[in-house]
């Protein structure tokens, strides 16, 4: 989904219908958490799934805490593709690099502090990442909200969904 994304807002702005553009990344949102909520018994139901593969007790707990840990990472995923696709169709990628950057350092520092410092084990690394996958996320919806609702750039309105059908 997110690879389409990129193709139509990719045409959209190259044909100047930028009034698209918000209308693409908000449909790609809502087809993308409807699929992601399909997504969700792999990860709750990892444990049971694991020992019916034939995975020891032990591996089949930590990979069941594992994946829900995951379970929020799974929503990143619909914010990070899409606004990146988004970003990169109107060839912003320098604030996809700087939030990466920020991202690497606070995820490094993070991972040290809970997992070593703490000793929080696995769930302080699975903490560390999903602090990991969320901050560029968030700084990429800013930036991206920023685009849409800039009032010195009409071709940038928000659209919202409930306007138009999906």
């Amino acid at each position: 989904m997110s690879s389409a994304l990129g193709t139509l807002c990719g045409q959209s702005y190259g044909a100047k219908q930028y009034h698209m553009l918000g209308v693409y990344l908000q449909r790609s949102w809502i087809v993308m958490f409807v699929a992601s909520i399909f997504l969700l018994p792999l990860f709750i139901f990892t444990t049971p799934i694991l020992k019916l593969l034939g995975q020891s007790d032990s591996m089949a707990y930590i990979g069941g805490e594992v994946g829900r840990w995951l379970i929020s990472t799974l929503f990143a995923f619909i914010v990070s593709f899409t606004c990146q696709m988004y970003l990169q169709s109107q060839s912003k990628n320098m604030i996809i690099t700087y939030l990466a950057a920020v991202t690497i350092v606070i995820h490094i520092f993070l991972s040290w502090l809970l997992t070593l410092k703490y000793k929080l084990g696995i769930s302080g690394a699975m903490l560390s990442t999903v602090f990991a996958f969320w901050i560029p996320n968030i700084g990429q919806l800013i930036y991206c909200v920023k685009l849409l609702m800039d009032s010195n750039k009409p071709n940038y309105k928000a659209s919202t969904v409930s306007k138009r059908k999906v």
